[in-house]
């Protein structure tokens, strides 16, 4: 039988890691959209390179985490402070794509190879080709908030254990049970330890201070 300080996974809600699994799939449909978008509509280079950085990291980053968390695995790769690094990196490629598409709306560098009759049509195509750019930059600072919100998250449930571990040991488990509050970790036998509340301590303290 399991015992206080050998315990067994217990179920929990698992809303976190949906919520999770469910910023994953956002974060991708996101950079799927911005990558067609500036590939068929503004052929920016230098937004190119930003997206194809992102999307190297996330094909890294993201089916292995999936699968770590699937299996309970308590794997360096999958602890909290990855997944931080991880947005981390994800923000500031973002950020850049945001800011480089805005620059480019101002300034008008959209290639073209339609032929200029008149004044008109110029200005038409240089709207059109504003326009796009503007939806783009858009595009990547939503990106770049939906990832700062999902940081923030993680951060905030690092500072609010109950009390059970400091928020520098929380970012060391593994994220999946970060999320779903399961403050537990491996020992030597294999078997799952919850860390003790501030008030199980003092409990345990006070019993071995009546037994002296």
């Amino acid at each position: 039988m399991p015992t206080q300080t050998q315990t067994q996974p217990r179920s929990r809600s698992r809303g976190g890691n949906i919520v999770r699994y469910v910023l994953f799939a956002l974060s991708f449909v996101l950079f799927l959209i911005a990558l067609l978008l500036n590939i068929f509509l503004t052929g920016s280079i230098i937004n190119l390179a930003l997206h194809c950085a992102a999307g190297l990291l996330m094909l890294l980053y993201v089916p292995a985490a999936v699968i770590l968390s699937a299996k309970d695995s308590d794997s360096r790769f999958d602890q909290a402070g990855v997944e931080v690094a991880y947005l981390t990196i994800q923000m500031a490629l973002w950020l850049a794509s945001g800011i480089v598409f805005a620059i480019e709306a101002a300034w008008v560098t959209c290639s073209y190879t339609v032929t200029i009759y008149n004044n008109r049509r110029y200005r038409f195509y240089s709207t059109i080709c504003t326009q796009r750019l503007a939806g783009l930059s858009a595009l990547g600072f939503i990106h770049f908030i939906l990832l700062a919100g999902w940081l923030i998250w993680l951060a905030y449930a690092a500072h609010h254990t109950g009390g059970r571990m400091s928020s520098t040991q929380a970012f060391k488990l593994p994220t999946h049970r970060l999320v779903v509050g399961r403050y537990e970790r491996k020992g030597q036998d294999g078997l799952l330890r919850a860390s003790p509340t501030d008030q199980e301590k003092e409990q345990r303290r006070s019993d071995s201070i009546s037994t002296v």
